[in-house]
């Protein structure tokens, strides 16, 4: 069983402390990979993990044209089972990315809090935070997730890939939470986040899609991946893209804190 300590929706302390996270967040405007703008996120993410008595541990990420992103991380506790649960903290160049993907970003945040508290029993979770993830640099197929994808293949070749991925992205919105599977891939980590779901009375829509978030690396490398997203929020990838809803934020928690008890065991 999971000691992670129990969250209701109505938990008006982490929203606040989410929305304030998302607040300084947009402080810089788009976060696009690379720039001064990512690079002062970056710094958030690493100076709020390390307030925690965490120790973050990055790698740099190139990036085309000679710049670079960065991947940060934490882990808590030693089970058997090993989760990665991550999101992109970058922007597209247009927009301040409230939505895609600060709500992720915060709640992967909280998460953090959460868990450092009372890490789970019978899972080791890292939590990443990826750059790098939206296509700004060009438009072939390789130009997006940059972050996630050294990531990936970093974890491979020391053969250390997590037993499940979930990619938390675009989650701030009061649209349907969905499960999202990559086209053509195993679809056990989206059953898995159905049965959380219903666990805690969430009704999680079945998705399958392409390469649109972090979870695809993985998907491709055969881990059980899942992308945890709330579609259909019309100001994706604008400059009008600057608002959240805060008890939202919450139940998203909710959610994940379901999963990691049921893949905790």
């Amino acid at each position: 069983t999971t000691t992670v300590p129990p969250l209701d929706v109505t938990d008006d302390a982490a929203m606040r402390r989410m929305l304030d996270d998302l607040e300084v967040l947009l402080v810089n405007g788009p976060r696009e990979g690379g720039t001064e703008a990512e690079k002062s996120a970056a710094a958030f993410i690493r100076a709020t993990l390390t307030s925690l008595g965490l120790t973050v541990q990055a790698e740099s990420v190139p990036l085309p044209g000679g710049a670079t992103s960065e991947n940060l991380w934490v882990t808590f506790g030693d089970g058997p089972v090993e989760v990665l649960i991550g999101g992109h903290y970058d922007t597209v160049r247009t927009s301040p990315g409230a939505d895609d993907n600060g709500s992720g970003v915060v709640g992967l945040l909280e998460l953090a809090r959460r868990l450092n508290r009372k890490p789970t029993t019978g899972a080791t979770v890292t939590v990443v935070f990826f750059g790098a993830e939206e296509r700004t640099f060009g438009m072939s197929s390789d130009d997006h997730h940059y972050g996630s994808r050294l990531r990936g293949a970093t974890l491979a070749e020391a053969g250390e890939l997590p037993d499940w991925m979930i990619s938390f992205d675009m989650v701030g919105s009061t649209h349907p939470i969905a499960g999202v599977s990559l086209t053509g891939t195993d679809r056990a980590a989206v059953d898995m986040l159905v049965a959380a779901g219903a666990s805690v009375d969430m009704e999680v829509e079945r998705l399958e899609r392409g390469e649109i978030s972090d979870h695809a690396t993985f998907a491709k490398l055969g881990v059980p991946s899942v992308f945890v997203w709330r579609p259909g929020n019309p100001e994706y990838h604008t400059d009008a893209d600057d608002v959240v809803d805060g008890p939202t934020l919450v139940e998203n928690l909710v959610l994940i804190q379901a999963a990691l008890e049921s893949l905790s065991g």
